[in-house]
């Protein structure tokens, strides 16, 4: 099965959820509008507890295309869907207070960092069909992401590393910032390593640098 990247599909891969991402073929549409339409149910309002995961998996089921049989047909897949919210949503909200310990980080705290960062942006994403954080190709990037903080070990002191203490650096509020731009090291990273070419994947350097 060839799984588009989009919010739910990626989230499925963190968790090891290979098959409810297999399965569940109505996350697989990458079309923009439906990223839109996940990043939504993906609010924190929508998954912050029991009751609110429920229904968004009823919703899913009764609003969205026949493509989520398998959520209605089958328990375990429903169990697990909810399972993976409640977690994305603990591990998120955690790690959004925890700033201060950014150091001990790992590369599953970074990753759902951003990912919790992109997805609260959509809720305020005035661009066009909110292709400032909904594009495609930027959830396609995640997941490359995804696998270069796993492949290279990223961890909060990398991360930490990427700003230097050099005065000339500096924010106007006396900050670090990255040398080259956070946004712009991270995607010539990742492209190198993957063999990618960086136009198509240009719209995630403000997401990376804002978050």
């Amino acid at each position: 099965v060839d799984i588009k990247k989009t919010p739910f599909t990626v989230l499925f891969s963190i968790y090891g959820a290979r098959e409810c991402a297999q399965t569940l073929t109505g996350f697989h549409d990458d079309a923009q509008d439906n990223i839109v339409k996940q990043c939504d149910y993906l609010q924190i309002t929508n998954i912050n507890n029991k009751s609110s995961r429920k229904q968004l998996i009823k919703d899913l089921i009764s609003k969205e295309s026949p493509n989520f049989n398998d959520l209605q047909s089958k328990s375990y897949n429903r169990i697990h869907t909810k399972y993976i919210l409640s977690q994305f949503h603990k591990e998120s909200q955690k790690l959004k207070y925890d700033t201060a310990n950014i150091r001990s980080w790992t590369s599953h705290d970074i990753i759902l960092s951003f990912i919790s960062h992109l997805i609260e942006a959509s809720a305020h994403d005035e661009t066009q069909n909110k292709k400032a954080t909904a594009h495609p190709k930027i959830w396609e990037f995640v997941d490359f992401l995804r696998r270069y903080f796993n492949d290279t070990q990223y961890d909060g002191q990398k991360f930490l590393s990427s700003f230097d203490n050099n005065d000339n650096n500096k924010n106007a509020d006396g900050s670090s910032r990255p040398t080259k731009g956070f946004g712009l090291q991270m995607m010539k990273s990742v492209c190198t390593k993957y063999q990618l070419k960086s136009g198509p994947f240009s719209k995630v350097k403000k997401q990376c640098n804002i978050w």
